[in-house]
């Protein structure tokens, strides 16, 4: 019952502070995502000298990082899985999913992948634009 109730507690508790910080994070990405796009439509030169491979780099670093972390977690589960007793296993699968990475994170991951294709197309348009006039 101990365990059961400390995952209840920090699910409430890690729920609470992402609804509070969404008031934040999310204008701020949306900020970010407009003034991305305007920097690299109408400076596409200084968009590509300072943010296209950063941003791109930094989306396949989170993949990877991700990808990794939920492997590990899984492998480590199904490696212990034969150690935990069976009325217990209920408890530990609990715990696992507390520690893996939400299903909103890995998207936003995977959206901020396709973001950055976008604006690599974007400043290369904007590029072929400017040198046709």
């Amino acid at each position: 019952m101990g365990l059961n109730a400390d995952i209840s507690r920090i699910r409430r508790n890690t729920l609470l502070k992402v609804t509070h910080m969404e008031l934040l994070i999310y204008p701020l990405i949306l900020a970010a995502i407009t003034g991305l796009t305007v920097v690299a439509y109408k400076q596409p030169e200084f968009y590509e000298d300072n943010f296209d491979g950063k941003i791109f780099f930094s989306a396949v670093g989170a993949i990877i990082i991700s990808s990794v972390w939920d492997i590990a977690t899984a492998f480590s589960f199904s490696t212990l899985k034969e150690f935990i007793p069976e009325e217990k296993f209920e408890n530990a699968e609990k715990a696992i999913s507390v520690i893996e990475i939400s299903t909103e994170v890995e998207l936003g991951i995977w959206l901020l992948f396709a973001f950055s294709l976008f604006l690599s197309w974007l400043a290369n348009k904007s590029l072929q634009r400017n040198h046709r006039e």
